[in-house]
């Protein structure tokens, strides 16, 4: 599987321990569990050298708030229904796909595609519709046949590594710096996660979607929380952005 793939799902389950508090009133000065959790590190990205325990390190945010998906444009970045052949016309021959199952314990089947500079992770709950059985999903490669390829899935997540596409606050794959993506947000907002041993390095905002009036609901008071991941190389460089849809 793409390793951007696998990163933001190990990404998402990080979001989801952490988003338990969205259905819980909001507090400012939220700080993990000093013991049996994962260790909180500060919030200055220049220290050399982080605290960190079995190979990763979190720093949680202070302050919950909500952003708006609207920031990154539909045409660009894509969500709701797709079919995998559609997805095909417009990205591009496909590189690898792999089918994944009960991520969180749901039962829901999930297929990772990735193309050149894009990848995308869609999603349902009905394992009948699909060509494959629950017992018959292995890891590796798995291949999809023309009624797969045809189903309407919803998109999870969307990874994007093209340079080319303009981001929110002026913000450029390939040029921007983890400074440039904390200082384009509120602080205390961002959450922090370094791992060491898959070379992972990302800054993740909480995003949902405004209501007919554009306005943002309250902490606490979304049907959906996502997320948006800035992704980083050793030179703390944007490599690529995963725009997590809910979870």
């Amino acid at each position: 599987m793409n390793k951007s793939i696998l990163a933001t799902i190990v990404l998402l389950i990080v979001l989801v321990l952490c988003s338990c508090t969205a259905n819980t009133e909001p507090e400012n000065n939220f700080e993990p569990e000093p013991e049996g959790g994962l260790p909180e590190i500060s919030v200055d990205v220049d220290q050399d050298e982080p605290e960190t325990s079995g190979g990763y390190s979190i720093i949680y945010p202070e302050k919950f708030m909500f952003f708006d998906f609207a920031e990154f444009p539909e045409e660009y970045f894509l969500r709701g229904v797709w079919t995998v052949d559609l997805l095909i016309e417009k990205y591009g021959e496909l590189k690898e796909t792999e089918v994944l199952k009960d991520l969180f314990g749901t039962g829901d089947i999930f297929i990772g595609l990735m193309f050149d500079l894009y990848s995308v992770l869609l999603t349902d709950p009905d394992i009948e519709k699909f060509s494959f059985t629950r017992e018959s999903i292995v890891a590796g490669e798995s291949v999809l046949d023309e009624n797969d390829k045809n189903l309407e899935l919803e998109i999870r997540q969307f990874n994007v590594s093209d340079a080319n596409i303009q981001l929110p606050h002026d913000l450029q794959i390939g040029k921007s710096t983890k400074k440039d993506i904390l200082d384009a947000y509120p602080d205390g907002t961002a959450m922090i996660y370094i791992n060491e041993e898959t070379g992972s390095d990302s800054i993740s905002f909480y995003y949902t979607f405004s209501d007919e009036n554009g306005d943002l609901p309250e902490w606490g008071k979304a049907a959906i929380i996502g997320g948006v991941s800035y992704n980083f190389d050793e030179n703390e460089i944007l490599t690529h952005v995963d725009i997590i849809y809910n979870y």
